[in-house]
């Protein structure tokens, strides 16, 4: 929290870089943030409800390239469209599911692919719902383990990994637009095993395979 009754420039350069993103709420204008990255970048930026009551927050501008009193001037114009409802002052949602939707509508619906309305319908049933009111840079691997443990309790083995694909596209997608963000998608994270999935091998044969690799004498650990 800031404890100066007055933020500048100057207060915004000696902002050090956290372990953590922080974000920081303006003293001088409600529903104006600052937040600062472990990488040292500052960003502006403003939130406020619609009509219907749903938060969003928008993305203002970067530190190094705009000075405060003009991102208040903005952030007071933005939150004012918010508010109203009107588009035009409205920059990108930065929600999980302003995410979302935009990846949907960039990857999936302009290049016309076929399985467009099978993602878009278990994005709107399972993902979107599970990180709703959260930031997208803020759902972390915990959250998506949660998710999909939760998909395969209930569903399946199959249809948690079909949630993963989805959402290692969508985390792929995000950091290539945004140098500061890391997906939380690794290596390992699929649930089904090949030998599991694959038609051709029955579960007999898989274990044979895994005898043979096992006693093999030319292999060596």
């Amino acid at each position: 929290m800031l404890r100066s009754k007055r933020l500048d420039d100057e207060a915004v350069a000696k902002f050090k870089a956290p372990a953590k993103r922080i974000t920081l709420p303006d003293p001088e204008l409600r529903g104006h943030y600052i937040r600062v990255t472990p990488s040292g970048s500052k960003s502006f930026w403003a939130v406020a409800r619609d009509p219907s009551g749903k938060q969003h927050w928008q993305l203002i501008g970067q530190a190094d390239s705009m000075n405060i009193e003009d991102a208040r001037d903005k952030a007071r114009k933005v939150m004012r469209a918010i508010r109203a409802a009107i588009r035009g002052e409205v920059i990108a949602d930065s929600s999980f599911e302003g995410v979302a939707l935009d990846w949907f509508e960039r990857h999936m619906v302009k290049r016309g692919l076929r399985s467009q309305r099978k993602v878009g319908a278990y994005l709107r049933k399972y993902i979107i719902p599970a990180f709703a009111g959260m930031e997208f840079v803020d759902v972390r691997r915990k959250h998506i383990t949660t998710l999909l443990d939760r998909i395969e309790d209930r569903h399946g083995v199959r249809q948690s990994d079909y949630g993963l694909s989805i959402l290692s596209g969508i985390c792929s997608w995000y950091a290539k637009r945004d140098e500061d963000y890391g997906s939380p998608i690794i290596r390992g994270m699929k649930r089904q095993k090949k030998c599991e999935r694959d038609r051709v091998l029955t579960s007999q044969r898989c274990g044979k395979l895994t005898i043979s690799l096992a006693t093999s004498p030319s292999l060596h650990y």
